[in-house]
């Protein structure tokens, strides 16, 4: 579980990254860049922490999943809907002739994270406010993975959709 969070916090670290680099002349135009996150690392270390937390629930003394808190402030649900943005999920509007933007692995990963959060936060809720946070949060869940188990989604994101489902 420990190394669960810890590679939540790694995957907020890299969402906020903002690296800058001088592309070098002669071959390039000297300007600055700005460097977001790098999808690949965030690929790979979303599917590390689903494997970590799908262990954790299937251990036999782990009755309650927690999630920790992120190092930023920024609640865990806020860095799985940024995922699934950034994997060009369909929390944005996509263009049919864009299959590019219709989902990638890494907004796959986000609904699978995001399915595993919604079991643990079912299991703490306390108040009507929880409740009702829990509400919309599954809302957002439910039009995912809707729209990543469209037929012009490459295979694997629907497989995702279908396994948080």
């Amino acid at each position: 579980l420990k190394v669960g969070n810890m590679l939540l916090r790694v995957i907020d670290a890299e969402l906020q990254r903002k690296d800058k680099i001088k592309a070098l002349e002669p071959f390039f135009d000297g300007k600055e860049y700005q460097l977001g996150p790098h999808l690949p690392t965030l690929r790979r270390l979303s599917r590390c922490a689903i494997e970590c937390f799908s262990a954790c629930r299937s251990l036999p003394c782990s009755s309650n999943l927690q999630i920790g808190s992120s190092h930023s402030g920024r609640s865990k649900w806020d860095i799985f809907v940024q995922l699934e943005l950034l994997g060009g999920g369909i929390l944005e509007k996509v263009e049919e002739d864009n299959q590019d933007s219709a989902g990638n692995s890494v907004s796959g990963n986000s609904i699978e994270l995001m399915a595993l959060f919604l079991r643990a936060e079912m299991d703490s809720i306390k108040t009507k406010a929880d409740a009702e946070t829990l509400i919309n949060h599954v809302k957002v869940f439910v039009s995912a993975v809707v729209g990543l188990a469209d037929p012009l989604v490459p295979w694997s994101v629907r497989h995702s959709a279908a396994v948080a489902a």
